[in-house]
């Protein structure tokens, strides 16, 4: 109601406070759970307010903290969930087997969105140690090769690191320049697949590293075991990137697939990706509708195009979804904008062209019940409409007395329009004219005279002015005996 009242009064300074008052209320639930650190429980409060208050300054700013407090709460969530995960797969010693389930590739989950975080690096810390004592357990053990790639990722994990340096020097002087490149290559991979680079055109991708190691070992467990897991790994991968961006996860769906063409589950995620792309993509068309819509309904007075675009707009929401909440709560208050542009209109021309819309609209509309109820008081409305212009007309109307000497007939009345004004079938003056104030043109016609007279005159709400001309050329004597005399 206060809505409605703002638009047929937007710069009543009361009514504006009322406005602001009430938002300013509906808002106090989700500000208090902002407040109390619950970002979640705001965000489901502010969407449930988006159709109502969507445009309002107060909301907007409110629900950029919402959001911006909701995503540095799933960071936070997100760091604490995969250190929890991590610290289990060192204490089980899953350190970069098995595939999925690793310390290793964790801890590049974790350097994508909080690499700079001191957690982060604690963690790197004791994994890159938990990899060097692996190492030298492998190599004590006669497991040179592995402990080699052990000792790199140590590397890779905290560069610089001495102990891990000196260990792999010691290595790769004893098994040669041939098994130290493929420990290099394996180890090289399994850094991409941790940090999800997978297949080309990514930069130092796994795909490319596994075929240089089986290029240099072709009977290599573990290139094999890596690359025949490549495509289940992608899966993976691109479904949880999916959740976050879609898109993204589509692209390293589709790379993949050209390597490996035959693969089902890469072709069944590209299809659910293209599907989940789309179905975001309407999403998104469909808010941008519904943002329009609350822009137009937010104008104190818009305009019948205006209007127009909306219920358009209004119109193809429903054909998508008649089940929105959202784009039904905007139908009625578009409805109720349109009760509150006709109880407004300035005249009966302006009323009827908002009704013919009304009317024009009932496709989107009247399944609300409050277009019917409109409709049905169309013509009680209107009739205040043109009561309301009636008296305003009147009460700007003044009088125009038109005299001549010796006497005329009044030839025209033009308003400032260039609008002929109505005469009576008898235009001799003198001749009393009630007119709406504003300026005209008079012209005066003697029938004996050879030119006509042309007077300009202003008339004023609710007074008298007269507008005179003479024809000195005619005789007092004609004067006269037209009188009678």
């Amino acid at each position: 109601l206060l809505a409605q009242a703002h638009a047929l009064a937007p710069n009543d300074v009361d009514v504006q406070k009322r406005l602001d008052a009430v938002v300013g209320e509906q808002l106090d639930t989700a500000r208090k759970a902002l407040a109390a650190g619950q970002s979640a429980q705001a965000s489901v409060e502010l969407a449930r307010l988006q159709p109502y208050l969507g445009v309002e300054p107060e909301f907007i700013a409110l629900r950029g903290e919402a959001d911006a407090m909701l995503k540095k709460q799933q960071r936070e969530n997100s760091i604490v969930d995969l250190l929890q995960r991590g610290n289990q797969q060192l204490r089980t010693g899953h350190l970069v087997e098995p595939g999925g389930d690793n310390a290793y590739e964790t801890l590049g989950e974790l350097d994508k969105f909080a690499g700079g975080d001191k957690r982060v690096a604690e963690f790197g810390d004791a994994l890159a140690r938990a990899l060097l004592s692996d190492a030298r357990k492998l190599d004590n053990s006669g497991q040179a090769p592995r402990a080699l790639e052990r000792a790199g990722l140590a590397l890779r994990v905290v560069p610089g690191m001495a102990d891990a340096q000196t260990l792999k020097t010691q290595i790769e002087q004893r098994l040669g320049a041939r098994a130290a490149k493929l420990a290099q290559t394996l180890s090289s991979a399994k850094q991409a697949i941790a940090e999800q680079r997978f297949v080309p055109p990514a930069s130092d991708d796994a795909y490319t590293s596994l075929q240089a190691a089986l290029a240099l070992d072709p009977a290599n467990t573990d290139a094999r075991q890596l690359l025949g897991e490549l495509p289940k790994r992608i899966v993976e991968a691109a479904t949880a990137r999916a959740q976050t961006n879609a898109a993204v996860a589509a692209t390293i769906v589709d790379f993949a697939r050209r390597i490996f063409v035959q693969d089902a589950a890469l072709a069944a995620l590209s299809q659910k990706l293209q599907a989940q792309l789309a179905a975001e993509k309407n999403a998104a068309l469909a808010q941008a509708a519904r943002d329009r819509i609350g822009k137009i309904l937010a104008v104190s007075a818009p305009a019948p195009e205006q209007l127009r675009a909306g219920a358009k707009d209004l119109d193809d929401l429903l054909v998508a979804d008649s089940t929105n909440k959202d784009t039904l709560a905007l139908r009625t208050r578009l409805i109720d904008t349109l009760g509150a542009e006709l109880q407004a209109a300035p005249g009966v021309a302006e009323f009827d062209a908002l009704a013919a819309l009304l009317k024009e609209q009932a496709r989107p509309l009247s399944s609300d019940h409050a277009y019917a109820a409109l409709v049905a008081n169309l013509p009680a409305l209107r009739a205040k409409v043109a009561q309301a212009e009636t008296a305003r007309a009147e009460a700007q109307r003044g009088e125009l007395v038109l005299n001549a000497y010796p006497w005329a007939k009044v030839d025209s009345v033009f308003d400032a329009n260039h609008e002929p004004v109505p005469l009576p079938a008898d235009t001799t003056t003198p001749l009393v004219l009630t007119l709406p104030a504003g300026t005209y043109v008079v012209t005066f016609r003697h029938p004996n005279a050879g030119k006509p007279v042309r007077v300009i005159a202003t008339v004023e709400a609710r007074k008298r002015v007269a507008a005179n001309a003479a024809f000195p050329t005619i005789s007092a004597k004609e004067y006269f005996s037209r009188a009678g005399w």
